[in-house]
């Protein structure tokens, strides 16, 4: 399940692609059982997060927020009754995104790949994140 939250009240019209995005990149990870939050902020509250969370006192593009016990160990938070296990929050800023001239689509799936164990610290761990991204991107 995604759930996608414009608090900006100015992106309805990449509502869309962001969904279809963000259900691929479930489906190439093989976590269609999973349930996230996606959120479209703007810039100044990107950069606040990105301040707090990151101590970058800047903008950003996407934030990834997976739960703790995700990275840890590989829990989620089961849900049951919809048969889903909660993985976290990705968070964008479209104005960033447009502003830099990157694609929407691919900061979605790279937000999404981050709450479902993906990284890029190493060279290797780049490389296999990168050849997800775009195999979500082929398809769109």
């Amino acid at each position: 399940m995604i759930r996608i939250f414009d608090i900006t009240g100015k992106n309805g019209g990449i509502v869309g692609r962001a969904q279809k995005t963000a259900e691929s990149a479930l489906s190439v990870a093989d976590a269609q059982d999973a349930e996230i939050d996606i959120y479209f902020i703007d810039d100044a509250r990107m950069r606040e997060l990105n301040k707090k969370t990151r101590g970058k006192d800047e903008s950003t593009n996407v934030l990834s927020f997976p739960l703790a016990s995700t990275e840890a160990s590989g829990s989620t938070f089961p849900n049951p009754e919809r048969g889903t296990e909660y993985r976290g929050e990705v968070i964008l800023s479209p104005e960033y995104i447009m502003r830099k001239n990157e694609d929407l689509s691919h900061m979605v799936a790279h937000g999404v790949f981050h709450l479902v164990g993906y990284n890029h610290k190493t060279m290797r761990e780049a490389e296999a994140m990168e050849a997800l991204e775009a195999e979500v991107l082929r398809g769109m």
